[in-house]
């Protein structure tokens, strides 16, 4: 899938200020959709236009890397790690190329209050949601927060993988996409599959 992308500098710049708190940034890599249902097991996430400098992360057939399914992850110099399994948070980040500049933005989460499934977006803003890669590869993002007890309480850090694959709406644009369910429910969206989102690194 080929992306085409409309954006402009002064949108872009709020991409760069956004970024200017890390200091370390990755190797590129893919994102590789792990799943019970065979349809989707192996497929990669791209990034698709979604509105001007916005972009999902669609649903391909593996293929070689390119500009478009092609990612770093950039995390903070000196961070505590709570869990080494788990290891550091940080922002995942898409190398948006227009108006020949490049520029780095992060994800983050859509949500709308009509559904609990929100939508992993890259935009250019200052501020991105945090994720981690564990010792598996495997995406996640980190918690302390359990609110399923009165009083809600602070436990442990601990990784939740509440990634789904699902055909979705933003502002008119339906694509099968990555989601990602709020709460420990399932997704109200039917389309919804349960996957895992695995960082590679080696060329596909």
């Amino acid at each position: 899938m080929k992306t085409t992308i409309i954006s402009t500098a002064a949108v872009l710049s709020l991409a760069s200020s956004g970024l200017a708190q890390t200091s370390e940034q990755s190797e590129p890599f893919q994102l590789i959709i792990k799943s019970a249902d065979k349809r989707i097991d192996g497929k990669i996430l791209e990034a698709c236009h979604e509105g001007a400098a916005i972009e999902g992360l669609c649903t391909v057939n593996a293929e070689k890397p390119t500009a478009y399914n092609t990612f770093q992850f950039n995390t903070t110099s000196g961070q505590t790690i709570s869990d080494k399994n788990l290891g550091p948070t940080g922002l995942l980040t898409f190398e948006l190329q227009a108006d020949k500049l490049n520029e780095s933005e992060p994800l983050t989460f859509f949500s709308d209050p009509s559904t609990n499934v929100a939508l992993p977006l890259f935009e250019p803003t200052q501020t991105g949601q945090q994720v981690g890669f564990d010792t598996a590869n495997c995406m996640h993002v980190q918690s302390s927060l359990d609110d399923t007890v009165n009083p809600p309480t602070s436990t442990k850090v601990r990784g939740l993988y509440r990634w789904y694959v699902c055909k979705t709406n933003f502002e008119g644009y339906v694509y099968e996409t990555l989601a990602w369910v709020l709460g420990n429910g399932k997704p109200e969206n039917p389309s919804c599959q349960k996957v895992d989102v695995v960082r590679q690194f080696e060329k596909i």
